[in-house]
């Protein structure tokens, strides 16, 4: 039988699609509000704390047997109590997050598409269809991803073609290099939508061993980040700083000053193909992760078991997550990103130290075997 597994570059490349949804729905507005148009450089400053936390990934996972995830990777550098805490905290985190992005994207449609429909049942449909594809085999969903990573790539390189012209100089450039603090600082929202990547090595069971993850890695930091550059030049030099301040979803503002989508009469097209697409693949991985760490705590016999009560789980904090879009508002721009930074550079910081010391003792306890021989 075919084992369940995926290449590396197929895992990068359905994590590529869905990290812009969060990416699209925080930025460019959250760097602008703290860097005004210097702004642009913050992708720049954002790429050294993403390729450190890459590489404690990479060393952290370098010693991990085949169809080993990051969740046997804890328990081996931390000790199996510490190390299984590690993941029910994380597992736990991840379903309340999946949960938020279930209701931030729903909220996103709501208030650009489809004002009159009920966040409810939008967020129920993205987890209908997450499940479907959780209950699975993990190959197949990523592939599904990828697919739809394609889709997704085809129809941002045509919008950013055909904004591309439009943008007006003045809105983007000059950087202000006296402001290279807040520039410093911009850079942060960008760092917390690309780091959650670091939550999929729960599926690294499913990811066959590669020996160039490094330059893999680093070639996937540097296209998300370009792609993130391209979208905050489209958007604040089309719809302007002082506009996107006041603007929710920016976004869709630079979609609707395309000439040639509004030639077509609606943009619910171009909506739905950007942002339904990139829910649904961040929102599946989300909860494979999450199914695949209790399936393994729990001792359950298949992860299926696991699936459907994780979905459940994001459903009902989909729902009870804000009472208004106000807390809402609060809770995606100040507690979801300094959780998800806390607790990403803590399981590094942590784990990373506690792995290598590990290696060291046992190292001396081989060569001190082999003395006594």
């Amino acid at each position: 039988m075919e084992r369940d597994s995926v290449s590396l570059k197929q895992m990068t490349a359905a994590v590529f699609a869905g990290l812009f949804s969060p990416i699209s729905r925080l930025l460019p507005r959250q760097s602008l509000l703290i860097a005004g148009k210097s702004c642009m450089a913050a992708p720049l400053f954002a790429l050294p704390p993403l390729l450190l936390i890459m590489l404690m990934f990479i060393r952290l996972m370098k010693n991990r047997k085949e169809g080993e995830g990051l969740g046997e990777v804890l328990k081996t550098a931390l000790g199996r109590g510490a190390g299984t805490a590690a993941e029910l905290i994380f597992g736990v985190w991840i379903l309340l997050y999946g949960g938020f992005i279930a209701r931030s994207g729903a909220e996103r449609l709501l208030s650009t598409a489809y004002p009159t429909g009920s966040a409810a049942l939008i967020a129920a449909a993205m987890l209908a269809m997450t499940l479907v594809s959780a209950m699975g085999r993990v190959r197949y969903a990523i592939r599904c991803s990828v697919m739809l990573s394609g889709l997704f790539g085809a129809v941002l390189a045509l919008i950013f073609i055909t904004v591309l012209p439009g943008i007006k100089p003045q809105y983007v450039w000059p950087v202000n290099a006296a402001q290279s603090g807040r520039i410093l600082l911009s850079a942060l929202p960008i760092v917390n939508v690309i780091s959650p990547w670091v939550y999929f090595g729960f599926l690294g069971g499913y990811v066959r061993r590669e020996e160039k993850a490094a330059r893999i890695g680093t070639k996937f930091h540097m296209l998300i980040l370009a792609g993130v550059l391209m979208l905050m030049m489209c958007t604040v030099g089309t719809v302007g700083p002082e506009l996107i301040r006041r603007q929710q979803f920016p976004v869709f503002a630079m979609l609707r000053n395309i000439s040639s989508l509004r030639a077509i009469g609606s943009l619910e097209p171009p909506v739905v193909a950007i942002w339904m697409i990139t829910d649904y693949v961040f929102v599946t991985l989300l909860l494979l992760s999450a199914a695949e760490i209790f399936t393994r705590v729990l001792k359950l016999p298949d992860r299926r078991y696991a699936a459907v009560p994780c979905a459940a789980v994001m459903f009902i904090t989909a729902r009870a997550i804000a009472p208004n879009e106000f807390v809402f508002m609060r809770i995606s721009e100040r507690i979801v990103p300094a959780v998800n930074l806390s607790l990403i550079f803590a399981a590094l910081a942590l784990a990373l130290p506690a792995s290598e010391l590990r290696k060291k003792i046992k190292e001396k306890k081989r060569k001190k075997g082999i003395d006594k021989v």
